[in-house]
């Protein structure tokens, strides 16, 4: 391993809570109150909300998040105390996991206790649009970032090796097809429309599909950056101590990881000043028939993605 390697993690990490200490507080300490006082995390609430019980209800959350963000601050302890420098991405990603399944759950939770305080309202709209891949994907992209994949592994089988480590590109390549298919979701992923303000109503929910695929795309970059580094690293373990070319892809990792971050905070803040005086499809009914999680097929994939996920962390060699 270069002798910049640690350093460099540590630059990310030192990053990476940057921006999620700005997340915590420009974000999410005040999420639920976003859209006014009739509204807790989506849910339209009945009025004089805030002055009883949903004091209550941002304490639990605003203790759920500090909670959640201790956990990640004792994990970076742990790993500082005991030098393995080596567990920062597993912790990276197991602290985005976490506060995902943390917010998520939250979020589902409170939504379903909610629900029903008020009268739902019986009067909607449901936009007619057709929409495909090709509106929303570059297909010229899609392509590019297949091929680097292509290559990224021609190296490694080349190599020789391949199965001494085969963890890494396998988990890699698995997460890269995961997102082609959060793609397909993204796309399909519709919602009721309120009677007033119908189409900025629709404008705001577009943007928002918009931005999802832009994260995801910029996530996809990221990925295919990392496993094209670690086949030209196990290529030609060489490079390690080439200065120049060593760095030369850690600031293009970099690089990519800055661009998505200032692509979420600009985007975020815009759909949040966008958003403000609208209302989100957690506040309405849906136009299409409610079924059970037992047949959410989206939950099921979801499900089946993770497991899988699992799977290959617990059985490839390292």
């Amino acid at each position: 391993m270069s002798t910049g390697f640690p350093a460099f993690l540590l630059i990310v990490t030192g990053l990476v809570v940057a921006f999620r200490t700005w997340l915590l507080v420009r974000m999410l300490w005040n999420l639920p109150l976003a859209h006014g006082p009739g509204l807790f995390l989506g849910v339209e609430v009945a009025s004089g909300f805030y002055e009883g019980p949903g004091s209550q209800w941002l304490k639990r959350y605003r203790a759920l998040m500090l909670t959640e963000y201790l956990v990640e601050v004792l994990a970076l302890a742990a790993v500082a105390v005991w030098g393995r420098w080596g567990l920062l991405p597993v912790c990276a990603g197991a602290g985005g996991g976490l506060f995902t399944f943390t917010f998520v759950g939250f979020a589902m939770w409170t939504r379903a206790k909610l629900r029903g305080s008020v009268p739902a309202a019986t009067r909607f709209a449901v936009p007619l649009e057709s929409r495909s891949l090709r509106d929303y994907v570059s297909w010229r992209a899609e392509s590019v970032a297949g091929a680097l994949m292509v290559v990224s592994w021609a190296l490694l089988v080349t190599q020789g090796t391949l199965l001494d480590r085969l963890r890494p590109p396998v988990v890699l390549t698995y997460l890269l097809l995961g997102l082609f298919a959060a793609k397909i979701g993204v796309v399909r992923m519709g919602f009721t429309l309120p009677p007033e303000r119908t189409e900025e109503h629709h404008r705001w929910f577009d943007a928002h599909r918009r931005f999802y695929l832009r994260l995801i795309d910029k996530t996809g970059w990221l990925l295919a950056a990392f496993l094209a580094g670690y086949a030209i690293l196990r290529r030609w373990p060489v490079a390690r101590d080439i200065p120049w070319l060593f760095w030369g892809m850690v600031g293009l990792i970099m690089g990519i990881w800055v661009l998505m971050t200032v692509l979420f905070i600009r985007s975020a803040l815009r759909l949040a000043a966008m958003g403000r005086d609208l209302r989100p499809p957690a506040c309405r009914p849906s136009a299409f028939p409610r079924t059970s999680w037992l047949r959410d097929r989206g939950l099921w994939w979801t499900a089946a993605y993770a497991g899988g996920l699992f799977l290959l962390l617990a059985v490839l060699p390292r």
